[in-house]
């Protein structure tokens, strides 16, 4: 669970499909209306470097997308043809292929970790079902559901397949688990209706899942600002600072935490490059805010530990390390009951999103604070 992608996540798919090709001029999709068989209507590509979970092929109207490694052990793979709307659907296309006209105008997502990037491409308005609304935290998403303009689905055995039918969706994203007890995808799938199936949980480099969220095709544009650029520096001063300087290490990844104000300000994500990045700059925050946690409760600092893990939580809700850190902390202060409050919502959010329970060391954790073990023996 460690290696659970953080939570926004990664979306080659979603901007796949929401892309606005780049030889437009518009800032808003639009269908080809004169279609040249000689022009590619793609012209902006991406290489995968790390990701083994995913491949790309490129050709003029579409592109090709194969899920390699849909979840853990998986042996069957998933293949999406990508066609650019008003281009003709090609003959030759591979006889599993599922495809999908791009832009979308509708989606459905029975995830909640894929509504922070649709978030990021402006595109919330293209949501029309969800799995579960009440786990939703997304301003713009809740407002869209509070107006009624967002259905429930289910998940599962318990999903609404008639209320998926008569939203008509261009496609419905999700996860698969190998598992009939939580798929609910070949139910969906029987009843004609379009899933593609996400596979970025899987991917356990960083910076492959970063290649995951690589925006491509889109008119973006990154906005390098002075105060960006500044931030940056220091923050990667600081994390240098405290790997050499084992005295004042707590001092210089309490900088570096300081420094992190989140995702790179992004109007844009023209870059590959600039996207892994962004990605790095994560995993290095999260690392030094887990680092710093420790450092904290060695040294008996436990407010300032609980701090420090519930940060590290923002960045990824499913870093089960930063979740046992804050565990720790609060049973240090006595606060058992909090904890095992913590725990069971931790429980819970694993459950709903993933369909799985906390790790081993997570759940000995649970059961040791309930039993009463003293917390330096946590």
């Amino acid at each position: 669970m460690a290696q659970r992608l953080f939570t926004v996540l990664s979306v080659l798919l979603l901007a796949a499909v929401f892309a606005v090709p780049a030889w437009s001029q518009e800032a808003t999709a639009a269908c080809v209306e004169q279609y040249d068989a000689d022009t590619n209507y793609f012209p902006d590509q991406v290489e995968t470097e790390y990701t083994e979970g995913f491949t790309v092929e490129y050709f003029n109207n579409y592109k090709l997308v194969t899920v390699l490694t849909p979840y853990p052990g998986a042996e069957e793979t998933f293949q999406y043809a990508l066609v650019q709307c008003g281009t003709p659907i090609p003959d030759d296309l591979p006889e599993e292929a599922l495809v999908i006209e791009v832009p979308v105008q509708s989606i459905v997502t029975m995830s909640t970790t894929y509504l922070p990037a649709l978030d990021v491409l402006g595109v919330t308005e293209t949501i029309v079902g969800m799995d579960e609304l009440d786990y939703v935290n997304t301003l713009s998403i809740r407002e869209r559901i509070d107006s009624g303009e967002v259905v429930e689905a289910g998940s599962g055995s318990g999903v609404n397949i008639e209320a998926l039918l008569e939203l008509e969706p261009d496609l419905i994203m999700m996860q698969s688990f190998g598992s009939p007890d939580f798929d609910a995808a070949p139910v969906l799938v029987d009843a004609g209706l379009p899933v593609v199936i996400n596979g970025d949980w899987v991917d356990t480099n960083p910076l492959g899942r970063a290649e995951w969220i690589t925006f491509i095709g889109g008119r973006y544009a990154f906005n390098r600002t002075l105060e960006y650029w500044h931030d940056e520096a220091a923050f990667t001063a600081a994390l240098a600072q405290a790997a050499h300087d084992p005295a004042q290490r707590a001092t210089y990844l309490q900088q570096a935490a300081d420094l992190y104000h989140g995702d790179l300000a992004l109007e844009s994500l023209d870059s590959e490059v600039l996207l892994v990045r962004r990605e790095q700059m994560r995993q290095q925050a999260m690392n030094a805010l887990l680092e710093l946690g420790a450092l904290h409760l060695a040294a008996g600092m436990f407010s300032a530990a609980a701090d420090t893990y519930r940060r590290a939580i923002t960045l990824d809700s499913y870093l089960e390390a930063a979740h046992r850190g804050l565990l720790r902390a609060l049973a240090h202060q006595n606060e058992r009951g909090l904890a095992l409050a913590h725990y069971q919502s931790l429980q819970s959010l694993l459950h709903h999103d993933l369909g799985v329970d906390p790790d081993h060391a997570t759940r000995a954790l649970a059961v040791a604070i309930n039993r009463g073990d003293p917390p330096d023996r946590l």
